[in-house]
């Protein structure tokens, strides 16, 4: 998240961290609340029951479903928008010492205005 935050202001100039990190709580818990849905909603339709001693064979396979190849396809849907990407660590170092410098020179400013309004307050 950090380095999210880092690419986004050396982008726009602003850093927003307060906000990327409530909409990923957000959509994390989005995500949670709807995996919960889909559990619930697959082991009715695979016809597991909860009293019964043992599941029908239809019921397990949806239990195997629920453990293997759904979590399986959202990883590999995760991987390859992850593939997209174009942030390595050589940009990441740069966007580092480029904020850096901005910083630095932000500072800079900052000292020499609060000087210049000092003299000017000794002026008058």
């Amino acid at each position: 998240m950090a380095d999210v935050d880092d690419y986004g202001e050396w982008k726009t100039g602003k850093r927003i961290t307060g906000i990327s990190f409530s909409g990923n709580l957000f959509f994390l818990k989005l995500g949670l609340a709807i995996a919960g849905a889909m559990v619930g909603f697959l082991l009715s339709w695979y016809g597991y029951d909860a009293s019964a001693k043992a599941q029908s064979a239809s019921a397990m396979n949806g239990i195997m479903l629920l453990f293997t190849v759904i979590p399986g396809v959202g990883y590999l849907i995760t991987a390859g928008v992850v593939r997209l990407l174009k942030v390595d660590r050589e940009l990441m170092k740069k966007i580092q010492d480029d904020l850096e410098k901005r910083r630095t020179n932000y500072r800079e400013l900052s000292e020499l205005q609060e000087l210049k309004a000092a003299e000017s307050v000794r002026k008058a």
